[in-house]
């Protein structure tokens, strides 16, 4: 069996962040299959959402397709299918992998988009997870400006900082319009933090705080990269401050000593190395007298913040520093 690709449109998929693909099945034995079709960005392999669809097909040469609609209102910031995908055809009776490609693009209307709003001033490109969309106003509020910058919301939905370190991020940076006057934001770690670096410590029987100061020590190598590349402005934002016990019924693990013991490892790391990266600590007012989240200024079970004006001002005091 054969998956023949007849239609897939690069540019419509970086402009419009609507993914669609055409294609037949050839097989010397005309059957029903069930095809599981997963797209997945191109730089760490965290797949869309939505990001996956089951369809059956038939092999005798019929046309078929499917599509997929990524946040399209959040295009112009979100890098969703702008710069390209990863595409994965699986058969899910045999598990056969029919197609397996990474396809990359220079999205030049995006660009030019960019440029439009840049005029004549700096951007601050404000890279991380989900938290960077919502923390700067999400969709309810674009910020015009902070500080002196026009911010740029590069929000990667489930960026882990682990993800993050470990996959293409030069190829990533290197697909944005970046200048010299420009300031570059990392907001990284919060999944780490509520989840995925317990679910490491409790899978490899190691301490956590070896694990948390190794994460630490291999960001800095990253950001020591990315610093001598770029020469930009560049500040390390801390994660979110600890979520509490029961607040969240999934995607959450770790105790609530734990989870402050991650945070303040980070905290007192970054703030060693001021000398050489400045950090923001913007989070003072988003906690209460035990370091935990004042949950009241979060969205209705979720983890992310529904007050980002204390956010944006910090920011922009810093920038403007």
């Amino acid at each position: 069996m054969k998956l023949v690709i007849t239609s897939l449109d690069l540019e419509k998929i970086a402009e419009t962040s609507y993914f669609e693909v055409h294609f037949f099945l050839e097989s010397d034995i005309i059957k029903n299959y069930n095809l599981k079709f997963s797209i997945y960005d191109p730089f760490f392999n965290i797949q869309y959402i939505p990001g996956q669809h089951i369809i059956n097909v038939s092999s005798d040469n019929t046309r078929f397709w499917v599509g997929f609609n990524v946040d399209k209102t959040a295009n112009l910031e979100k890098p969703n299918l702008k710069f390209g995908f990863r595409l994965v055809v699986e058969d899910t009776e045999s598990n056969n992998t029919l197609y397996d490609e990474k396809h990359l693009f220079s999205p030049k209307k995006w660009i030019s988009d960019i440029n439009n709003i840049r005029d004549t001033k700096k951007i601050v490109w404000i890279i991380g997870d989900s938290h960077v969309w919502e923390c700067f106003g999400g969709y309810d509020h674009i910020p015009k400006n902070i500080g002196d910058y026009v911010p740029i919301r590069i929000s990667v939905t489930s960026l882990s900082l682990i993800k993050f370190i470990k996959g293409d991020y030069t190829s990533f940076l290197n697909c944005l319009p970046i200048k010299k006057e420009d300031a570059l934001v990392f907001l990284l770690s919060s999944i780490d933090f509520q989840y995925s670096i317990h679910k490491h410590v409790l899978e490899k029987k190691q301490l956590l705080s070896d694990v948390c100061n190794k994460l630490m020590e291999d960001y800095f190598d990253v950001i020591k990269i990315i610093k001598k590349e770029y020469k930009n402005k560049l500040i390390i934002m801390s994660p979110l401050p600890p979520i509490r016990d029961g607040f969240l019924t999934k995607n959450i693990l770790g105790s609530e000593f734990e989870r402050i013991l991650c945070w303040d490892i980070f905290d007192k790391f970054w703030s060693s190395k001021e000398n050489e990266i400045e950090y923001l600590d913007w989070t003072k007012k988003y906690k209460l007298n035990d370091n935990m989240i004042n949950t009241d200024l979060l969205m209705p079970f979720d983890h992310h913040i529904k007050d980002y004006y204390h956010c944006i001002s910090e920011l922009s005091y810093k920038l403007i520093k």
